[in-house]
């Protein structure tokens, strides 16, 4: 029997240095029946014409290449979901790479009764589980090893995005603000901590550096908790704990002290309730009881953990 196709979807932007791994990974795949979907998002470097290069050289995989002007990744992936055809959906960004069973392991994860399947970026001591969509929104958003927000690593039944769940648009963080959507359009989910990823920490990437975009973090988990609260509202408090605390960070170091105060402000709400919450990671519950020595030394003391990791 033939396997089930499986769409990977790409969004691609001045990739030059890393699409030829990035697509040779997917071509190396033990899993055979995938098309690949690649997004190049306005390269004004040589992206597309590697791109054209290597899909010549691509006699097991079907390539399809789709040109925008700047839409942005959440756009380019949800351009991506339009015209995928495969039973089974997964995301691989430009500058990452498969390990060569990845696909395959992800899919032999899948059962009648589960929907989507999650591996890691890093091994993991974890056995694979199942757990409904309940558990892993809750775990996910406790920050529970093994539940992470990235739609990488992952596969999904296509049929769930049917409900319209899509990437917000002109958005960072939109991959941790869609998770539980998604999730929750599921029966069961299979976790694993086997590593099927490799991801590329460039130190210049975003996740590395301050811009105002980092302040999506907080957009994120508030639009998680209008969502979600209801029925999660000590995970997500603890989602929007984590995003104050490294916001405020960040704003410290940049002497950004006017978003410093919002999220000290926030901290200091919710600190109670994280401090009490013993489902709270023990990280957050200790910056929680870390916020009483004050935001002044607080900053003082995370200024000299960063200048004593460099």
């Amino acid at each position: 029997m033939k396997e089930p196709l499986v769409s990977i979807i790409v969004p691609a932007l001045n990739a030059e240095s890393t699409i030829g791994a990035c697509i040779a990974s997917v071509a190396s795949q033990t899993y055979r029946n995938i098309e690949l979907i690649i997004i190049n998002d306005g390269s004004s470097d040589n992206t597309a014409s590697i791109i054209k290069e290597v899909a010549l050289n691509l006699p097991n995989i079907s390539l399809s290449t789709y040109d925008t002007v700047g839409i942005g990744v959440s756009e380019a992936r949800n351009k991506g979901l339009s015209v995928a055809k495969g039973k089974y959906i997964a995301f691989l960004d430009a500058d990452d790479t498969y390990l060569p069973d990845a696909i395959e392991y992800l899919a032999n994860l899948m059962r009648d009764d589960i929907d989507i399947t999650v591996a890691q970026y890093n091994e993991l001591e974890l056995p694979p589980i199942v757990v409904t969509a309940r558990g892993a929104v809750e775990s996910t958003l406790y920050q529970r090893p093994g539940f992470h927000e990235s739609p990488c690593a992952k596969l999904y039944r296509s049929h769930l995005f049917n409900s319209g769940v899509r990437f917000a648009p002109g958005h960072r963080y939109e991959d941790m603000e869609m998770c539980p959507d998604i999730y929750m359009q599921a029966r069961n989910i299979a976790i694993s901590g086997k590593k099927v990823y490799n991801y590329t920490n460039n130190p210049d990437s975003f996740v590395n550096t301050w811009t105002p975009a980092r302040l999506d973090a907080l957009w994120a988990t508030a639009s998680i908790t209008a969502k979600w609260g209801r029925y999660f509202s000590g995970a997500c408090r603890n989602r929007r704990f984590s995003a104050c605390f490294n916001i405020f960070n960040l704003a410290c170091s940049k002497k950004e002290e006017g978003i410093a105060a919002e999220c000290w402000s926030e901290l200091r709400r919710m600190r109670g309730a994280i401090i009490c919450d013993r489902n709270c990671r023990i990280r957050n519950r200790s910056a929680a009881l870390g916020t009483f020595i004050g935001s002044r030394l607080t900053a003082v003391i995370i200024r000299c953990l960063r200048l004593y990791g460099k």
